[in-house]
């Protein structure tokens, strides 16, 4: 598991690496390194994802606990990490570092922040939350599928947005994320129980991200019209 989160963080500092040296969209450089790790997986497994041995003590990660086992471990480990994400975003200087560094760069750059740390930092810790997060999954389902993420990633972008974070940067809570994560589930179950054509979720995601989008935009131009009226 510590090999894997390395890896992880490699994946995370080449992303990066590529981002900050060559200048590119950092979309552009994680979705194309989504393609290529998630091809070599395929590889390495022949198109046979190797079993979990069942020695493995995954039991601190997907065994049920609580009243009637009502709560999956894996929830806490969820709530622990987001209660300190949200620490370090909103009462840390480094948090203070992030949101300057989305909000404008260059601003932030003559204040002294180191920019380029902060940059590489963010894209190492998010790509370790993503290996983390796929380790848990792999363990509940007792096997390495590689095509256990597919669209998940996109769903990701959707649920922050959902959440209240700006695509441009500077915007955003962990509370917001986690919201806009609970509501598409809740869409997803919502359709199922309703006994709705499952092909609408994605229809129903979409549309509320693009409801989303124009709402933060809207919300953006109208503060910075009563800041000018002001």
């Amino acid at each position: 598991m510590l090999l894997g989160l390395a890896i992880a963080a490699v994946v995370g500092f080449a992303n990066g690496f590529i981002t900050l040296v060559f200048n590119i969209p950092s979309f552009i450089a994680t979705l194309g390194m989504l393609f290529m790790v998630r091809s070599l997986t395929v590889v390495l497994t022949g198109g046979f994802p190797p079993l979990l041995s069942s020695e493995l003590p995954i039991g601190i990660f997907t065994q049920f606990v609580g009243p009637a086992g009502i709560l999956r471990v894996s929830f806490i480990w969820f709530a622990v990490v987001a209660l300190i994400a949200g620490a370090m975003l909103g009462g840390s200087n480094f948090g203070n570092w992030i949101r300057a560094t989305g909000g404008f760069l260059d601003a932030a750059k003559s204040m002294g922040v180191p920019v380029w740390r902060v940059k590489m930092s963010c894209f190492v810790i998010c790509s370790m939350l993503a290996g983390f997060a796929g380790t848990i999954q792999v363990f509940r389902l007792g096997s390495a599928l590689p095509s256990i993420g597919d669209g998940l990633e996109l769903q990701a972008v959707a649920a922050a947005v959902i959440g209240g974070t700006a695509l441009t940067g500077g915007v955003g809570t962990v509370l917001g994320a986690i919201v806009g994560a609970l509501l598409i589930r809740v869409i997803d179950n919502g359709l199922v129980m309703s006994q709705v054509d499952a092909n609408w979720f994605k229809f129903a995601v979409g549309g509320l991200t693009i409801f989303a989008v124009v709402a933060n935009s809207w919300l953006r131009w109208t503060a910075r019209r009563i800041k000018v009226e002001g």
